[in-house]
């Protein structure tokens, strides 16, 4: 069990996450999402552990991320949590730009986080475009049969 020193922050996500999606025709568009993110001092090694969790997320042989520019190591991967240290780097409070490639490099989507302190909400941003109509759905079944009415 991995001893984590007691220095925790929350790290806030600003999901204005501009994916990029890199993929062929044929691939699905499968953009990361991440929903938390907390950081620790991994007391084995006494450098910064980031803890990432959402959806998309990859396995630990095809996603590569990286925080403010600089690489992160992941230590482990599923679809849902990202957990990764920043071996050689410290990060000080302030924002940085955390992106997650996916799928071999065919995906790829920027998050901005904050650690530490936050600063104020921002405003609320446009209102996004109006999706595609969907398909239309299977028939119902057929309801049971009415009450007899009253006979004059």
């Amino acid at each position: 069990m991995k001893l984590l020193a007691t220095f925790t922050f929350l790290i806030a996500i600003f999901a204005f996450c501009y994916g990029t999606a890199l993929a062929q025709e044929s691939d699905p568009v499968i953009v990361p999402v991440v929903y938390n993110a907390v950081v620790a001092i991994d007391a084995g090694c006494g450098c910064q552990q980031f803890t990432f969790s959402g959806d998309n997320l990859g396995d630990i042989t095809t996603t590569r991320l990286s925080l403010g520019g600089y690489h992160l190591s992941p230590k482990s991967i599923s679809n849902s949590t990202i957990v990764a240290t920043a071996p050689r780097r410290n990060y000080i409070t302030g924002s940085y730009l955390l992106q997650i490639v996916v799928n071999g490099g065919r995906h790829q989507t920027d998050f901005e986080i904050t650690i530490g302190q936050q600063g104020p909400k921002g405003e609320p941003g446009p209102i996004g475009i109006q999706g595609i109509q969907g398909v239309k759905g299977d028939t119902g079944l057929k309801g049971d049969t009415g009450l007899t009415g009253a006979k004059f």
